[in-house]
């Protein structure tokens, strides 16, 4: 693929901001690689724009998204800044300029960000209803619908025995979000 997107880019504050981010998604970084702030790119999937977006960058971040997981396994999509500029080669992307200033100002941030703790980043949209998916498929493999009663107690039970154990309440709470998230993810289709 020649992508090679627009050299636009967000402000400084949003690229300082994700500099000190431990990991990225693949959207994240797909955003940011075409040089959006992937807050908005979140807030487009959801159908509720408050930003407008022409169609070249929108085209460049679901080609970058489309290569992401066409080359790489879907459990080696969150990375390190670090970690995403070494895969370029891997993408057949080039290397933008601004990456290196992001990439060696993570290295920087990275140590403070070890002395300090920081909170961890709230699931995308898209994160969310891909761990939900994942819950649908691995509850259709152990015979349990996750809708029916009785559903949250057997999950508890299972991570009982992985000595995590979790509240029949919290289960049930993310139970009733899988239907929502198969609904988005087979309409994307």
């Amino acid at each position: 693929m020649a992508l090679v997107p627009r050299q636009h880019v967000a402000d400084a504050e949003v690229f300082s901001y994700w500099c000190k981010a431990d990991r990225w998604s693949a959207e994240d970084f797909a955003a940011l690689y075409c040089g959006l702030n992937p807050f908005t790119w979140e807030e487009l999937q959801r159908f509720q724009p408050r930003y407008t977006l022409d169609d070249d960058t929108r085209q460049n971040i679901e080609d970058v998204l489309a290569l992401i997981n066409s080359r790489l396994d879907p459990l080696e999509t969150v990375l390190s800044p670090r970690e995403w500029r070494a895969l370029l080669p891997r993408l057949d992307l080039p290397e933008l300029d601004w990456m290196s200033q992001i990439t060696q100002e993570s290295v920087h941030s990275s140590s403070s960000l070890e002395e300090t703790p920081t909170k961890d980043r709230p699931l995308g949209t898209m994160e969310r209803d891909t761990l939900l998916v994942i819950i649908a498929a691995l509850c259709r493999e152990c015979d349990i619908n996750p809708i029916d009663r009785g559903a949250s107690v057997r999950i508890r039970e299972m991570t009982e025995t992985l000595g995590c154990r979790v509240d029949d309440d919290t289960i049930r709470g993310k139970l009733k979000l899988i239907p929502e998230a198969l609904e988005s993810r087979l309409n994307k289709i």
